[in-house]
């Protein structure tokens, strides 16, 4: 397991949860809305699968790009 730490506008967490949410490769999520100070946003918390990292983090990047 490899332990994935984001801080993120409020706007794009739902997107970034419902990623983690719907990939099996994702556990013990974790949301703290507002946590992070610089830079401001929540902090999101997740343990990832080794085999799902490059799946996962290709599923986020594309969120945070709005695709």
């Amino acid at each position: 397991m490899l332990a994935l730490r984001l801080i993120c506008p409020a706007g794009l967490t739902p997107g970034l949860v419902e990623v983690l949410r719907n990939q099996p490769g994702a556990t013990h999520l974790v949301h703290l809305p507002g946590a992070a100070l610089e830079p401001p946003g929540d902090v999101l918390l997740a343990d990832l699968a080794r085999s799902a990292v490059s799946e996962i983090v290709d599923a986020l990047r594309a969120v945070s790009r709005g695709g």
